[in-house]
């Protein structure tokens, strides 16, 4: 199941996202970037996330988002908004009792 993010619900959004891919490559800045097969054997980079992206649509590491693309400097940059595959309910259950273990080890 896909839930829409980052949607400012001004106008709609034209489609699904046509590339899937995971969040990844955090940067000290906000911004990361998506692993996708598909963007780079189209463009020969993975899609960059700028830190707005990053944060209206909540996402973090790890996640899995099907996003839509525009070209800066050549490159693929992810538009807002995207869609994120939930979790399962039991996903969601063993997501969080892994960051309270990780909150009382004291990571992040």
């Amino acid at each position: 199941m896909w839930k829409l993010a980052g949607w400012s619900g001004v106008k709609p959004p034209a489609q699904n996202g046509k590339f899937v891919g995971t969040v990844s490559k955090l940067l000290p800045n906000g911004s990361a970037f998506v692993t996708c097969p598909d963007v780079v054997s189209t463009h020969g980079y993975e899609a960059f996330v700028n830190p707005n992206t990053m944060k209206v649509c909540s996402l973090a590491q790890g996640e899995v988002v099907a996003f839509n693309i525009h070209l800066v400097a050549g490159k693929p940059q992810m538009l807002a908004p995207c869609w994120k595959r939930s979790m399962t309910a039991a996903a969601e259950a063993a997501a969080a009792a892994a960051s309270a273990v990780n909150a009382r080890a004291g990571g992040d």
